[in-house]
């Protein structure tokens, strides 16, 4: 199963490149979808050393990450680069800018509960909610997040991947956030840790430590795939989707990712 053999029944600009794009975003998560339990749930695993389950989950993790770098390639095929940047790109743009114009919402009670993305501002002497969502990104799905925290991808605070992660939290589904969240805290040094942990603390066996180091060296593999990608369908552009500064971003993505392999555990 993979990118060609679905279809979009709908699309906002009519466009192939806008088809192709999803097409393949579909398929990727369609293959990693089934094994998101047993990720999430593979510390009681680490907690019993029960290193004949943690192998079992980390060789069907990197079954799909071989997937993923396979699919990736479909991009090139799929996607033209100029019906992506001049058509649909623009769809993708969101309504973040610097000035809080943003989208207003009428009827919208300024004084209720609001989404994470919406703002209360002054207009015309009344308070009026406007959303400054960003647009879409790849960042906004979980699995990059669970991938990080399981494996033990350490992200510095100071360097962008960190906070644009937490950023694109607030665009999760409910379910999807809290399900992020639970991960980000059972997989934190303080609840007994990633795999990395796992494995330099001696508990896993030699097939642990091997399928551990081969899931991050293929999760660097995927990021490097989507560089490449990003770097020739915004290139000419500064922000990438999601109003992200995207080159710095993602090249800190895999600079961090490569150091987990060479083991700095998170």
């Amino acid at each position: 199963f993979g990118p060609r053999d679905i279809a979009c029944i709908s699309t906002s600009s009519g466009n192939g490149a806008e088809s192709g794009l999803h097409t393949v975003l579909t398929a990727m998560q369609s293959v990693v979808g089934p094994i998101v339990p047993e990720l999430v749930e593979v510390h009681r695993a680490m907690a019993t050393q029960d290193n004949d389950e943690v192998e079992r989950v980390l060789h069907n993790l990197l079954k799909v990450l071989t997937r993923y770098v396979d699919m990736m390639k479909d991009v090139w095929n799929l996607v033209d680069p100029a019906g992506f940047y001049d058509v649909y790109r623009p769809f993708l743009n969101g309504y973040y800018d610097e000035t809080e114009a943003g989208v207003e919402f009428k009827g919208v009670d300024a004084k209720g509960t609001l989404a994470p993305t919406c703002r209360v501002v002054s207009r015309g002497g009344k308070d009026v909610v406007v959303s400054l969502a960003k647009g879409n990104s790849a960042g906004q799905s979980t699995q990059f997040v669970i991938f990080d925290s399981i494996l033990g991808v350490h992200h510095l605070p100071d360097r962008p991947t960190k906070p644009f992660q937490a950023e694109m939290l607030d665009y999760m589904p409910r379910q999807h956030r809290l399900l992020a969240q639970d991960v980000l805290s059972n997989y934190s040094p303080g609840a007994g840790g990633s795999l990395a942990h796992y494995v330099e603390a001696g508990k896993g066996t030699k097939v642990v430590k091997d399928l551990h180091k081969r899931c991050l060296q293929k999760l660097a593999a995927v990021r490097q795939s989507h560089f490449r990608v990003a770097t020739t369908y915004l290139k000419a552009v500064a922000k990438g989707t999601g109003a992200s500064s995207f080159r710095d971003m993602l090249q800190d993505a895999i600079d961090a990712t490569k150091e987990a392999v060479s083991g700095k555990p998170a």
